[in-house]
Formats: structure tokens, C-alpha cells, sequence
């Protein structure tokens, strides 16, 4: 911490640079260096802690801000303010940079909840603090600013109750709502076409050390659209319409074309657009969760979840199929490597570290850069958006399902880059029999089961599937099998390892404590060598579709006997909502 406070000069420690803002003006970021940022996200980690305990023992203390927390956010912070006949928006100007050395280093001095030796308070002002201020871009300054604006929010509601008035704060955005027919004049007050912020408002935030950003002060009232941290607000939270129809013009239009227009520039970046949608799927589809008291039955909030995710995928919004949309292009049509597929997230480790380990056997696969190596394969990760969205859980069931609503899904996009494959990698044991019965099928006429070996078997367009090789008179296998015995049979804390177990169980421990706790630690010294079969099928797929891709006669595709699809007759009917993945 000494190295990292006092030795590292002062010009070294962050990287500044500008970010546009949406008035068309320049935020300017200063971005800490990894050892500093590590040293804050410390700092911060323990200052929530501290307000985590502040705020158990004061349960009103977390209803006025709603930014930086935990279960709050502009949703909880628009919610406060519905349906109400005056809506007052104000800004803080230089919200962070107004939290100077001086406010920190009091603030940890003289707090009552703190009080802090001397050394202490400077050295913590020191590690939070650039040129003297809160920089935007630290992992500490959205902690810092929430306990050094909590005495600014108890003046502020001292003077919204006096007024009859709701009140709450998202960062530097502050607003007063009221059903009154008059608005409080200590608040506002009504100039010519326009308002002004009362007197007695402005003294008590300017005494605090703030300054008005008079350029984003607004009254809105009701029979006008009224805004709260861009929410609409005039019955029930929600998103202002013109920003919803902008997100879906430019999802279809980077669905179709490749490229969309963001503030009249072209762009083709999804994550972009995926963050825009995530907002607007969040406010629309997760508003059941907020309705819902946090202290109601857990059983009874449970079954009223379980009952809206049923509907949601029976019965999906537009923004649900926009959404989902653009997710399945990311992740299965615009790759920017070559897809891997896993039953679960346990195969992922092991393959990872068979790749790395065995590199000199599968270059395709990994590559070396200024002596660092990184994957030229990309695993597919289990989320919270895969399980929602895409229906994607893990397991063969769900691989199944995946596989029988492709075609149609695809077929829906006019724009396809696959540049590369995309591999579904599955046991070869009785967990594929209904995945078996579906390639079998008319659908995809695929040869294949448990006896049969082929290196991949290609189903159609950028699609492969590829089973664990054969062992055994039974021919059945699964990843574990290619471990040496030795790794197989090392125990934790005298426990032994059961790949049949979910779950821990006594004497036994399963899939995920072996991966964590065994191959990921280990994968140095495990001998990988039983993984070669495995990843030289995958070193064949993209060999196979690398001829598929290729420009000219050279293109043409493997024959059929190496598992390809039947040609399709005619173009696949569209999937039904209910169909979607």
C-alpha cells in the first residue's frame, strides 16, 4: 500500500481520457492503474460493509438514494415518483470533483459513525483522491460519495416533508414530487413560461457544498411526459417510447444489414446495442419483482417467479423476442472465434486446461503472442441471460431443444456472417438418447448413436455436433474418462470424487468441487494426454469448415458421409413464439 500511495508518481497512477456526453459536452474519466484500482475495490469493499452495517441499524437511511446499492436503481428511484401532478428534476453540477481531499479526510475524521485517527483519514484520502477530488473511473469514488451525500439527503428531506413532498437521489440527479395543486414555493416557483428553484432550496444545497447545474433544471406536470433518470413516470415507470422504437430500428437494421446508425454514425458493435436493449428488457419485464414485497412468503414469491417466467416464454413481449434476437446472433452467428458448446460449465475447465496443457498437439486451438498464450476457441458461458433467454441451462435436455429449434431460429436472419463453427459437445451415454432421436429424425436424417464414431457429424450451415469418443464394451463416455486414473482418485478432505453426484454428499464430493478444487489448480502437472481423440475432433471441425468457407471451387463441402445434413427442400417455416429457445 505504501509502494502503491507514495512511490508510484503521480502522473503514472491513472490514465485519463474524455467520454461524450449525452448534451453533447466531455466527462472526463481517470482510469486508476490495476495495482491502484486492486488497492480501491479493497477500500471499497469494506466502505460498503460499513454502510451495510449503517444502514441495518437505520432502515431509513436506504430509501432516499437509489444509485450504487444494492436492490436499488433508476427503476426503485422513478418508482418513488408515479403518477404524481409536479415533478421537479434538478442536477448537481461536478458531482464527483465537488467531493474534494479536504471532504474525504473530514469525513472519516469527524463522522460519528467513523472517526478515524489521523493518519488513517489521510491515508484513506490519499488512495481515493487524483488531483485532489473523487476521479469518475475509481471502484471507491461511487461508495465515498454515497456517505459523504448522506447528510445532504437528511437536509433535503427535512425540507420535502415540511413540504409535503416525496423526495429521493440517484447520484447527482435529485427530484421532489407532489400531488399538492400548488407547488411548494420553497422548492420552486413559476417564472413567466419557466420555474426557478426556490430560495430556501438553493441555500440549503449550496451551504452543503453543491453547486446547481441550472441548464438541467425542468418542472414537469402532469399532462405533460414526465421523466425521472429517463424513466417515464406519468402512470407506471417505464420506457420513454421514442427510445424504444430507436433500439428496435437499429436491432433490425444490424440484423439485416450488419450495421446500424447511433447518433448518425454507423456502428456494427452488438455489445452496444446489446446494453441498450438489457435496459429496456430490465425496466419492462422485471417490474413483477418490484411489485412484489420483499417480505411477503418466499414460497408464495417463489410460485408467482415461476409463474411469470411460464408466461414470458409462452407468451413473450415484443422487447422479449427483440432481445432474444440479437443475443442468439451474438453468441451463435457473429462469432469472433470459434464456438464450443459443453453439457455444462465443469467440461469447460477441463477442456480449457487440456488445450493449454497439450498445445504443441493442437496449435489450431491456441496461440502464442509476446509469450501469452489465449484460446482461438470460445466456450459458451452458462448466465443468468443464457437461462433466461436463450433457455440454455445446461445439460443434454436443453442442448436438445437447442438443436431442434436452430433451423427455424436461423432462418430469421437476413444477415449471417458465420465466420465460424459452432460445436455442441456431448457425452456419449444414455443422457444423448433423445438428442440422438432428434438427429435421426427427418429434421436432420443423421446417422448416429452410441456405437457410432464419426469425428463430428455437421448439421447444417456453421452447426456441428461431436460426441466423446467410444470406450469400453458399452461403448459409452464422458469427459472424466479421459483423466488418468491417479487424478481420478485424488481426495479432498478425505472425501472421493463421484462424477454421478450433483451435489456434495457425504464421503463424496462431485463435478464442480473436482474442477475447481483438482483440474483448474492442478492443470500443470494432470497429465492431459487421454484428452488428444477429443480435441483433435474438434481440430477437425474447423478444418471442415474452413473448406466449407473457403472462396472458389475449393469450397465444396464434405460428403454426406461425414455426418452432413440432407439439403433442405424449401425454406423452414419461421418459429412460433412458443418455439423460441
Amino acid at each position: 500500500m505504501s509502494f502503491i500511495v507514495y512511490q508510484i508518481p503521480k502522473a503514472a497512477k491513472y490514465t485519463t481520457f474524455d467520454v461524450k456526453k449525452k448534451d453533447g459536452g466531455q466527462r472526463r474519466i481517470d482510469a486508476p492503474i490495476p495495482m491502484l484500482k486492486a488497492l480501491q475495490k479493497r477500500l471499497a469493499g469494506i466502505l460498503y460493509e460499513c454502510l451495510r452495517e449503517l444502514e441495518e441499524s437505520d432502515k431509513r437511511r436506504n430509501n432516499l438514494s437509489h444509485a450504487f446499492r444494492k436492490n436499488r436503481s433508476i427503476i426503485t428511484n422513478a418508482m418513488a415518483h408515479r403518477s404524481r401532478r409536479y415533478v421537479l428534476n434538478l442536477d448537481l453540477q461536478n458531482f464527483f470533483p465537488s467531493l474534494n481531499f479536504g471532504r474525504v479526510r473530514g469525513f472519516f475524521l469527524n463522522n460519528n459513525q467513523f472517526k478515524l485517527a489521523e493518519p488513517v483519514a489521510t491515508t484513506l484520502a490519499q488512495i481515493a483522491c487524483n488531483d485532489g477530488v473523487l476521479p469518475q473511473g475509481s471502484p471507491c469514488s461511487p461508495i465515498l460519495s454515497e456517505l459523504l451525500t448522506h447528510f445532504l439527503d437528511m437536509r433535503m428531506v427535512k425540507l420535502a416533508t415540511k413540504s409535503r413532498c416525496s423526495y429521493t437521489r440517484y447520484a447527482d440527479d435529485i427530484t421532489f414530487s407532489t400531488n399538492l395543486k400548488a407547488f411548494p414555493a420553497s422548492l420552486a416557483v413559476a417564472v413567466g413560461s419557466g420555474w426557478a428553484l426556490g430560495d430556501e432550496l438553493k441555500s440549503r444545497i449550496e451551504s452543503a457544498g453543491f453547486t446547481i447545474n441550472e441548464a438541467k433544471t425542468r418542472m414537469q406536470v402532469r399532462g405533460s411526459r414526465q421523466t425521472v433518470t429517463g424513466l417515464t413516470v406519468n402512470e407506471k415507470v417505464n420506457i420513454p417510447q421514442s427510445y424504444y422504437k430507436l433500439a428496435r430500428a437499429m436491432t433490425n437494421s444490424l440484423l439485416t444489414t450488419g450495421t446500424y446508425k447511433r447518433d448518425g454514425v454507423n456502428d456494427s458493435s452488438v455489445q452496444r446495442l446489446e446494453g441498450v436493449l438489457n435496459h429496456i428488457y430490465h425496466i419492462k419485464e422485471r417490474q413483477i419483482d418490484l411489485a412484489i414485497d420483499a417480505e411477503k412468503n418466499k414460497e408464495k414469491r417463489h410460485a408467482l417467479h415461476a409463474e411469470r417466467t411460464t408466461q414470458k416464454n409462452e407468451y413473450p413481449s415484443a422487447i422479449r423476442l427483440i432481445y432474444f434476437q440479437l443475443v442468439f446472433f451474438k453468441h451463435f452467428i457473429d462469432l469472433a472465434k470459434p464456438l464450443i458448446l459443453c453439457e455444462g460449465p465443469t467440461d469447460s475447465v477441463y477442456l480449457k486446461s487440456a488445450i493449454r496443457k497439450q498445445a504443441a498437439l493442437h496449435p489450431k486451438l491456441i496461440s502464442t503472442k509476446d509469450g501469452k498464450t489465449s484460446l482461438n476457441v470460445h466456450f459458451f458461458k452458462y448466465s443468468k441471460q443464457s437461462k433466461d433467454l436463450l433457455q440454455l441451462r445446461g445439460g443434454s435436455p436443453d442442448l436438445k431443444f437447442f438443436l431442434e429449434a436452430w433451423k427455424e431460429t436461423l432462418v430469421k436472419f437476413k444477415h449471417r456472417p458465420m465466420k465460424h463453427p459452432v460445436i455442441v459437445l456431448i457425452d456419449n451415454d444414455d443422457g444423448a438418447t433423445q438428442i440422438f432421436k432428434l438427429l435421426q429424425s427427418k429434421k436432420f436424417g443423421v446417422t448416429i448413436g452410441l456405437a457410432t464414431d464419426l469425428p463430428f457429424y455437421h448439421l447444417g450451415e456453421n452447426l456441428y455436433l461431436v460426441k466423446t469418443p467410444i470406450r469400453g464394451p458399452d461403448n459409452k463416455s464422458c469427459p472424466e474418462d479421459f483423466f488418468d486414473p491417479a487424478v481420478l482418485s485424488t481426495k479432498i478432505d478425505g472425501k472421493t470424487f463421484n462424477p454421478n453426484k450433483e451435489h456434495d454428499a457425504p464421503g463424496e464430493f462431485g463435478k464442480v468441487v473436482f474442477a475447481e478444487r483438482i483440474v483448474r489448480p492442478q492443470a500443470g502437472t494432470i497429465d492431459f494426454s487421454g484428452f488428444d481423440p477429443l480435441l483433435a475432433r474438434i481440430d477437425a471441425v474447423l478444418d471442415d469448415y474452413a473448406k466449407r468457407t473457403a472462396p472458389g471451387p475449393a469450397a465444396a463441402p464434405s460428403p454426406p458421409a461425414a455426418g452432413a445434413a440432407p439439403k433442405m427442400k424449401k425454406r423452414p417455416r419461421a418459429a412460433t413464439a412458443a418455439a423460441q429457445p
